[in-house]
């Protein structure tokens, strides 16, 4: 049974700070889009295309960001069917926009970028009325609390996913700079193989996100044994899951590729660069599962220094070595390499947390048994 009252106070707190730095976001993204948009990697050519895009998703910023701190705090209170409608209807209604303002509408890029603000903010009205009509805990200005330590109980909890989707998008720009020196068809090519391996990994972080109310439960109550089972369950699954996913993409990498685009040399350097991202796609399960588990039971260094590693601790120093020695090669490798490297750097970790965890549950008076 959770602290209904404490609930909604770091619940409203991570809401109302979500909307403010959105705003944040919308206020100091638009006017200054185009450095926002180059310091990206964006190229002269690309560059307006980008900012097309670029002024509809910081406009929708607020909606965004607070639409995660909903998603989170539903599954975490064990309504993930909740936070699944509100997410899902949002991809739905995306996927359905795009072709009526990109095509119907004459918008072109535009027109994606206002499909994707459009949907993400039903979904964050869907999120919030079920939030409000379903969760314990309430969310209410008068809950805020403009206390600094629950206000860093908020982010320091926060801080591997900040510094694991940070990363990303840092290392993002290093890529499309470093990929920008050979032309615009291996920038294209790169950026199809990060989409792709993102979408991969993306249904591996989510079965490791239905972990997390779990691995918190069971580590609050002791519960070790069953702790240690549904540890390995996750990582077998997230295994078994990502390997059938590089399969798919170390055998059909050319068809993916021409899906997005059928330019000869972005085929050619995309296929290669999705085959050689598919062979160390397994590799990240061996770093989310550790990295999920001990953000949710309150090990935050460890959990920061794992959310680090991939993103920015081995792909962005590799990435620096591998293109200027490799060239195009370099770019196509060091994201595997990261993987690997990260993957075989997070396993003991792991390994050290559930050896130094007791065998068997500790019983408890509530369980029939002396505390």
């Amino acid at each position: 049974m959770i602290d209904a009252d404490a609930a909604s106070h770091y619940a409203s707190t991570s809401f109302f700070l979500a909307i403010g730095i959105g705003a944040l976001f919308l206020l100091l993204g638009i006017p200054l889009i185009d450095p926002l948009m180059r310091a990206m990697g964006s190229t002269d050519t690309i560059l307006p295309y980008a900012c097309d895009y670029g002024v509809y998703i910081l406009a929708a910023a607020p909606m965004l960001i607070a639409s995660l701190v909903l998603n989170n705090v539903l599954r975490y209170e064990g309504m993930a069917f909740f936070a699944m409608i509100g997410l899902s209807l949002g991809a739905i209604l995306n996927m359905i926009g795009d072709p009526i303002f990109i095509y119907g509408f004459g918008m072109d890029v535009s027109g994606a970028g206002l499909s994707t603000a459009l949907s993400q903010t039903v979904s964050f009205i869907v999120l919030l009325v079920l939030f409000q009509r379903h969760a314990q805990s309430r969310l209410s200005p008068r809950n805020f609390s403009a206390n600094l330590h629950t206000i860093w109980d908020v982010l320091s909890t926060g801080f591997p996913n900040l510094f694991r989707q940070g990363l990303m998008s840092v290392s993002s720009g290093v890529l499309n700079h470093c990929a920008g020196v050979y032309g615009d068809a291996c920038v294209s090519a790169m950026a199809i193989t990060a989409r792709c391996q993102s979408f991969m990994l993306g249904v591996a972080i989510g079965v490791c996100q239905g972990f997390q109310p779990v691995a918190g439960f069971n580590y609050q109550a002791q519960k070790y044994a069953r702790l240690r089972r549904a540890f390995r369950f996750t990582l077998l699954v997230t295994i078994a899951i990502l390997a059938a996913l590089g399969c798919v993409g170390l055998i059909l990498a050319p068809q993916i590729v021409t899906r997005f685009q059928s330019d000869p040399e972005v085929l050619r350097i995309g296929s290669r660069a999705l085959r050689l991202v598919s062979l160390g796609l397994v590799f990240s399960a061996l770093n989310l599962s550790p990295s999920m588990l001990f953000q949710t039971c309150g090990l935050k260094g460890r959990a920061l220094l794992l959310a680090t590693l991939r993103g920015g601790l081995c792909f962005i120093p590799l990435l620096l070595i591998l293109a200027p020695l490799l060239g195009v090669t370099g770019l196509q490798l060091a994201q595997p390499c990261a993987d690997v490297l990260t993957g075989l750097l997070s396993l003991p970790f792991a390994l050290r947390f559930f050896r130094d965890l007791p065998r068997a549950d500790i019983l408890t008076a509530a369980d029939g048994a002396p505390a």
